[in-house]
């Protein structure tokens, strides 16, 4: 998975800076964590940067995990019965919340302060602005910080533009320049800011399988929507699936297209 490596070699000296010898617990706040593969990525690296101390081995992991999806959130918890390891000694703790972001913010949810809130690749289903200040008003602790996956110009920008909705007051193709927005609010507030970007192919070949549930979560994510095959117009759909044939190439079988992604970090000081 991709995302691993921008992950693994930026969130290890962010994880160092922001973790002071007195803490005994490191909480992680995943919005949109989807079927939990990436926080489990997340979650590894957070370990293994935590064993290089005696203080880190001895500290706390709660990880509290937020998406609408039922399916998605029944494999998450499937997987958080059998963890790999590192993850499967005891010390961390999940929990698991079938809900939309804006859902969250009106629940009733003990408060806790965390030392990471991350988005990666679901910032995109919310009011940027808005959720950056609520977390940074809410959910961050002192030396929290919001850490974010975007996609930049490259085939899932082209997708999602294509479609005929207005988010928040707003074209989508109007806000798809998330990366800019995220920077733009951070200097507003006075927050630092740091940008890493890399660039990969991706298969999208069980996407043109209307049977593949791997397939139609993977279209719902490049067109920003749910269910899109089921509830989009059925000429949006073909278009959509004509264009994805148009933006991609054909390589040993399988169907690539070109992927470009950048990592935000947000944090007080």
């Amino acid at each position: 998975m991709k995302h691993a490596e921008i992950l693994q070699d930026h969130l290890p000296p962010i994880i160092q800076r922001m973790l002071p010898e007195r803490q005994q617990f490191i909480n992680i706040l995943s919005v949109g964590s989807a079927e939990g593969e990436k926080d489990m990525i997340i979650l590894k690296i957070i370990k293994e940067e935590l064993q290089k101390s005696d203080h880190g081995r001895q500290m706390k992991i709660f990880n509290r995990a937020i998406d609408p999806n039922e399916y998605m959130c029944g494999v998450y918890k499937a997987a958080t019965e059998n963890l790999p390891s590192p993850l499967n000694d005891q010390q961390i703790a999940f929990e698991i919340c079938q809900q939309s972001f804006q859902e969250y913010q009106k629940s009733k949810k003990k408060p806790v302060k965390f030392d990471i809130v991350h988005f990666i690749h679901s910032i995109y289903y919310v009011d940027v602005e808005q959720t950056l200040r609520y977390c940074f008003e809410k959910e961050l602790s002192d030396k929290g910080h919001f850490v974010c996956m975007v996609a930049c110009r490259d085939l899932i920008y082209w997708i999602a533009s294509k479609q005929r909705k207005h988010w928040h007051g707003e074209k989508a193709s109007e806000t798809l320049e998330i990366g800019e927005k995220l920077i733009q609010i951070a200097r507003e507030n006075g927050w630092k800011h740091e940008v890493y970007t890399q660039e990969y192919t991706i298969d999208v070949t069980e996407v043109f399988d209307p049977e593949s549930t791997e397939g139609n979560l993977l279209l719902d994510f490049m067109t920003h929507s749910i269910n899109f095959r089921e509830t989009a117009d059925k000429q949006l759909v073909e278009e959509t699936l004509a264009l994805i044939k148009d933006l991609t190439i054909v390589k040993d079988g399988k169907r690539l297209g070109e992927k470009k992604e950048s990592l935000v970090v947000i944090y007080k000081k």
